[in-house]
């Protein structure tokens, strides 16, 4: 709820340097949707728009600056999962992982998959994993957290995601 008190006063800021009508129900709304990418990521997309937008941005447009930090967020992710393969080599190690890397790295194979992978493969799967991460991340509703999760879950938003892109 914090957070989505400081997104409200956040686009209370941006809406006093931009034109256009904005009310509190409208921001209220905007950081219920926005929250989930934490107050520190919306922020630094509202700072980076603010220097193209004339007008009150739309919750798509203030979205479309927050998703390149999810491929950076993927791609460190990638790496921390490697380290985790290098160190533990099993999957026990996915506790410390966040819930978006366990599904990510369950749906290529786990920690154990990468292990057996030549070096080839290992950048195919690192190519998968970006996508499924980006994909995980931008799911309404689904928070990262660092909850380990099981396999049933895992399958469980699986089958979720499937349904919501219509495969």
């Amino acid at each position: 709820m914090e957070t989505q008190k400081k997104i409200i006063a956040l686009l209370g800021k941006v809406a006093k340097i931009t034109k256009g009508d904005t009310d509190a129900e409208t921001f209220k709304l905007m950081a219920q949707v926005l929250q989930k990418h934490g107050y520190e990521a919306v922020e630094n997309a509202a700072v980076k728009g603010l220097e193209k937008w004339t007008f009150f941005p739309t919750v798509a447009e203030i979205v479309e600056i927050l998703k390149p930090s999810h491929k950076v967020q993927a791609n460190d992710s990638f790496q921390r999962a490697l380290e985790h393969v290098k160190r533990f080599g099993s999957q026990k190690a996915m506790n410390g992982l966040t819930r978006v890397e366990q599904v990510a790295l369950k749906s290529i194979g786990g920690l154990s998959g990468i292990g057996m992978c030549t070096s080839d493969e290992v950048k195919w799967k690192r190519k998968e994993y970006l996508d499924l991460y980006e994909s995980y991340a931008d799911t309404p509703g689904y928070e990262d957290d660092s909850k380990q999760i099981t396999d049933g879950q895992a399958k469980k938003f699986l089958n979720k995601l499937d349904v919501q892109i219509g495969t």
